[in-house]
């Protein structure tokens, strides 16, 4: 199911995130897209993770179209998310403005899994889990499994 829904996260680049030339590193960006995914799962009311399970990245693909500098604001837009069995996809395009324009510093997409910790696998190990209808209602307006 493709719902349509886009959320707009923005903050500033920190100093602590670029190069001596001031530019953003490429992890730091990549970094404020699992903010952006944070901050849409709290939007919603819903914890991104959880002392039993959690939404690890299973999949991420970025291309880096513009640098970006300390102190620029940068808005993160999710978008076209594809919701399955126990997994999320969406597609994610990080924009600043320069001398009027809006300039797209980078795009890609991330796909990540709904997973529970089973303790009969050892320590640290995580099986996928259905989404639950809650978590489909709360993050995507979905309700019951016919909609996947």
């Amino acid at each position: 199911m493709k719902p349509s829904i886009e959320h707009i996260y923005r903050r500033r680049i920190h100093f602590s995130e670029t190069d001596a030339a001031g530019v953003a590193h490429f992890t730091a960006l990549a970094s404020l897209v699992e903010e952006a995914e944070h901050d849409f799962f709290f939007a919603k009311g819903v914890a991104p993770f959880a002392a039993d399970s959690g939404w690890p990245r299973v999949a991420f693909s970025v291309q880096y179209e513009a640098p970006c500098f300390f102190g620029e604001e940068v808005a993160v837009s999710l978008t076209d998310f594809s919701v399955a069995k126990s997994s999320v996809s969406y597609s994610f395009r990080a924009e600043k403005e320069k001398a009027g324009e809006t300039v797209t510093v980078f795009r890609g997409a991330m796909t990540i899994c709904h997973v529970r910790r089973n303790p009969e696998a050892g320590a640290g190990a995580f099986s996928p889990e259905p989404i639950s209808d809650v978590v489909r209602g709360a993050l995507f307006g979905l309700r019951g499994c016919s909609q996947i």
